[in-house]
């Protein structure tokens, strides 16, 4: 029986070296014998999503690496249904996805086939990654792993994709793993409350938050608010924060310019609160250019000069 999968669910830290790394596919008994050990591999934190019939599941041994360390990656299916469910596994197509920006700075395709699951039956697989880019070279800060389920949807509307597979796939999406600096990150708060005024429009970067697995950045813009509604009889709660588009990016000393991509929103009664998390800084760093592009339709840029050793 043919079912449509669509679940989006977590993965957790994966692959490179794929073609030559990819570990075996084996079919797992649903409850391991006396003499089996479970490999202590560490669940995502958010439970994944399952349908009534089937589960997906990705656990890696850490969620945190040194650098060189293979990132390994356990990949299980479940059919918990009393119907066979017909898949294709391992997903055909992974991408390695850079946390803040969402830029893919790896892809594989692991050999994969159609299979048969029987009620009450797991698939296991289990495949690592060398923690190098497209280009070879090492990678740090954090990342997730994605299925790549939209880049296969566009193969199949240019042509280069049976159609019918589209049925067989399913989306998975890993909590984001860290790859440290050889050299350790910062931990440290630095209070600045630098403020810009571009084009009538007021920015204070308050302060920037730096810990070994990220760094925040708190921002204070004073925006022209709407005009104000008649108070009503019952109190209001506090305002959603605005869609807005909010961008920004940073260079620490002279290295690569980067998106700040991740940011959070709060609306007081004469300011937005805005909070951009980025990757953790290097501890041997020494400033950060750090410039806000937009508050929507307000156009800057702000940019601001931080000091971090």
């Amino acid at each position: 029986m043919r079912v449509l999968l669509t679940i989006t669910i977590l993965f957790a830290a994966l692959l490179a070296g794929c073609s030559q790394q990819l570990s075996h596919l084996e079919k797992v008994n649903e409850t391991p014998t006396p003499e089996e050990t479970p490999s202590p591999l560490i669940a995502a934190t958010t439970p994944p999503m399952t349908t009534s019939t089937a589960e997906l599941t990705i656990k890696t041994n850490k969620l945190s690496y040194l650098p060189g360390e293979d990132v390994e990656v356990r990949i299980t299916f479940e059919n918990k249904g009393s119907s066979e469910i017909t898949l294709i596994f391992p997903p055909p197509e992974i991408d390695i996805v850079q946390w803040v920006s969402g830029k893919i700075v790896r892809s594989f395709s692991p050999a994969h086939e159609k299979i048969v699951v029987q009620p009450n039956e797991k698939l296991s697989h289990t495949i690592k990654w060398d923690q190098k880019n497209e280009e070879g070279e090492q990678v740090f800060g954090n990342y997730y792993i994605d299925t790549g389920i939209e880049r296969m949807v566009k193969r199949s509307l240019r042509g280069e994709l049976d159609n019918s597979m589209l049925e067989l796939l399913y989306h998975a999406r890993s909590e984001r793993i860290l790859i440290q600096y050889p050299q350790g990150a910062m931990n440290k708060t630095i209070e600045l409350n630098q403020s810009k005024t571009v084009n009538e429009i007021t920015v204070i970067l308050q302060k920037v938050k730096l810990s070994e697995s990220q760094a925040k950045i708190y921002v204070l813009a004073k925006l022209p608010m709407p005009e104000p509604t008649p108070t009503p009889e019952i109190p209001l709660p506090e305002p959603t924060p605005p869609d807005i588009s909010c961008t920004a990016y940073y260079i620490v000393d002279n290295g690569e310019k980067k998106d700040a991509g991740r940011v959070k929103i709060r609306v007081f009664e004469d300011d937005y609160r805005v909070t951009w998390t980025i990757d953790p800084i290097p501890s041997d760093a020494k400033e950060m250019r750090f410039v806000v592009l937009r508050f929507g339709e307000f156009i800057g840029p702000w940019e601001f000069q931080v000091a971090l050793s």
